[in-house]
């Protein structure tokens, strides 16, 4: 089982820096809301950069211990895909694949 990590990384793609800590998302500087489920997916995503994360790896994480629908996955991805301004048929940044499997599409830096 994974949590978030007191972590004080920063996570920069794109336009966007993600600071681990404090789970707080930032585009071109301004501060981007988002929840805490979609903030652990991100998390997740940026600590697993170049590998495919699976569904049940994405549940361990965000739902320990506890059943959820599928439903309820697919609108963490959702909602994080909005904070990026991410597209789901045409992803630029968060990648799914069939079996809700997710990676970072694009490359970031860890500072």
């Amino acid at each position: 089982m994974r949590s978030l990590p007191d972590d004080s990384s920063v996570f920069r793609f794109d336009q966007h820096a993600f600071v681990a800590r404090d789970c707080e998302l930032r585009r071109d500087g301004e501060p981007v809301p988002l929840a805490r489920k979609p903030a652990q997916l991100l998390l997740l995503l940026l600590r697993n950069r170049g590998r495919v994360v699976s569904r049940e790896e994405i549940l361990a994480t965000l739902w320990p211990d506890t059943r959820v629908s599928e439903a309820a996955l697919y609108s963490v991805v959702r909602d994080l895909r909005r904070a990026l301004t991410d597209e789901g048929r045409e992803p630029r940044l968060v990648a799914t694949a069939r079996g809700v499997k997710a990676r970072m599409a694009r490359a970031c830096s860890r500072c």
